[in-house]
């Protein structure tokens, strides 16, 4: 018998998303499994509630990568569902959208396809490879669209969605935020993965600052206002994953766990108390760093920080309205690496107001503040972000990695990019890549330090060569230090080989 709903999810990252150069990284494993390889929460969290509604929901995650989810996604809408609903989250070309519904509907020609997630929002042109489109979030709305489709009720009473009818589109009146009290706890054997992986976890939702390039508080709470999880429930969550599926590997995906500062504190605090054995990284910033709360979040088993701070010159953070000045960077990333723990820093080139001078500046504040890791990529364009709704003062035209304004365009940011990646990297001033990698390499089989490891030798290695093969001076490198990081990457790379599967084990 066919579940009432089939809930898929996959990632698809073109060439100009700022992520796809850090994925790239792992070449030596590309030609076996493609990245990025990550467990999802958006689908499991909707399966949960879906469950708890009384509805029957089959999953499948990285579907059109790994073969085992592929045999699985087929094996499923085989079965005819009278639902398929597909996560957008991580879909960013139009052409993977379309070949995924056109499988959909040549294996299932009767389900009703219900696409949902961001891409839909910042390509609404898309919305008409489905059915119905879920906006926002949809752990109230989506319950309410199968209860209408099962009644045979009329949709024009569900807030927050658009569908077809009778050749016209038919957009309802906005829904509200989903409560976090409302949400059940994950159950994460929907997806049928082993205990090994990283999982993301989720303490808030929404975010209380408004920069200018970025959607999330748009997509995650709108006008609402930040959503907490109360900290007894956050220990639950972790005891609860670990008693019943031994998960100890942790992403949290807030916006900013570092913020509000007293409450990363007290998470901290409860889980040293609660003794479980986890192992996370998170998204923070560097003006919320205290050496108080980088000691605290060290003892509670934080590995690596992702600090989103875009750019190294004062103007720009300024334009950017990221509500940090330079002088917050060197200390936010000291007191974490004084702390034992890794950092990201993460860069973007080409915001309005980008200069040489300003570009400049941040490869100063880069090569002086040397992170763990570094991620640089071009600016991304969405039509729902604040600057891009302020247009006509920048002169911005253009959508997701094709766009020019007063003082650049995507080529030339794109080549800025290179140079930039380029003169630090040859310094052996960081290491390309991101906790993303880190992950995934996780849940292709290593161990937290074994991830680690792998991304800073391999870093080390990239810097090497492209010092060497672009003429730079090597007086940065150590070569026992080149030849060790070789050898480790060597035996990484086949100790992955040799596991010859991904997490997924259904």
């Amino acid at each position: 018998m066919p579940p009432d709903i089939l809930l898929l999810t996959e990632e698809d990252f073109p060439e100009e998303n700022r992520y796809f150069a850090m994925i790239n990284l792992l070449g030596a494993v590309r030609r076996r499994v493609r990245l990025p390889h990550y467990i999802h929460l958006n689908i499991t969290l909707l399966a949960s509630v879906l469950q708890r509604e009384g509805f029957s929901c089959e999953l499948a995650d990285n579907f059109l990568r790994l073969p085992p989810a592929t045999q699985r996604f087929e094996r499923l809408l085989k079965q005819a569902p009278p639902v398929v609903g597909l996560a957008t989250t991580f879909l960013f070309r139009e052409e993977t959208l379309r070949d995924i519904t056109r499988r959909i509907r040549d294996l299932s020609p009767h389900s009703i396809i219900i696409l949902g997630g961001p891409s839909i929002l910042q390509f609404p042109e898309w919305r008409r490879y489905g059915d119905i489109s879920v906006l926002y979030d949809g752990e109230r709305t989506l319950p309410a669209v199968l209860k209408t489709i099962k009644s045979g009720g009329n949709l024009r009473d569900i807030p927050g969605i658009e569908f077809q009818k009778d050749g016209h589109k038919v957009a309802t009146e906005p829904s509200e935020f989903t409560p976090l009290s409302e949400l059940p706890l994950p159950d994460w054997s929907h997806l049928g993965h082993g205990r090994h992986g990283v999982y993301p976890i989720e303490t808030q939702r929404g975010c209380v600052y408004k920069c200018k390039y970025c959607t999330y508080p748009v997509y995650q709470s709108g006008d609402s206002g930040t959503q907490l999880h109360p900290i007894p429930r956050i220990i639950d969550e972790l005891r609860h994953n670990y008693e019943n599926w031994g998960i100890t590997y942790y992403r949290f995906i807030d916006a900013t766990f570092t913020f509000p500062r007293k409450r990363a504190e007290d998470i901290c605090r409860e889980i040293i108390r609660s003794k479980l054995p986890i192992q996370w990284s998170c998204f923070g910033r560097v003006d919320n760093m205290t050496p108080e709360l980088a000691n605290l979040m060290a003892q509670a088993g934080c590995r690596c920080i992702f600090f989103g701070i875009e750019s190294g010159d004062d103007s720009m953070l300024k334009r950017m309205r990221k509500d940090f000045r330079v002088e917050h960077i060197h200390g936010g990333v000291q007191c974490t690496h004084e702390a034992g723990m890794a950092t990201v820093g993460s860069f973007f080139v080409g915001f309005p107001g980008e200069t040489e001078e300003t570009l400049a500046n941040t490869e100063k504040i880069i090569i002086d503040s040397h992170f763990t890791f570094l991620s640089v990529g071009s600016y991304w364009v969405d039509p729902n972000a604040p600057a891009s709704l302020q247009n006509e003062e920048y002169g911005l035209t253009g959508r997701g990695g094709q766009w020019k304004h007063n003082t650049m365009d995507s080529t030339q940011a794109e080549a800025l990019t290179g140079r930039l990646l380029s003169n630090v990297l040859s310094k052996n001033a960081a290491h390309l890549g991101f906790d993303f990698t880190i992950a995934s390499l996780v849940n292709l089989g290593l161990d937290y330090d074994e991830a680690m490891r792998y991304m800073m030798d391999k870093g080390l290695l990239i810097n090497y060569r492209l010092a060497k093969t672009s003429g730079h001076s090597l007086d940065h490198f150590n070569p026992k230090e080149v030849e060790r990081a070789w050898s480790n990457y060597q035996r990484a790379t086949l100790k992955i080989a040799a596991l010859g599967r991904p997490y997924y084990t259904q």
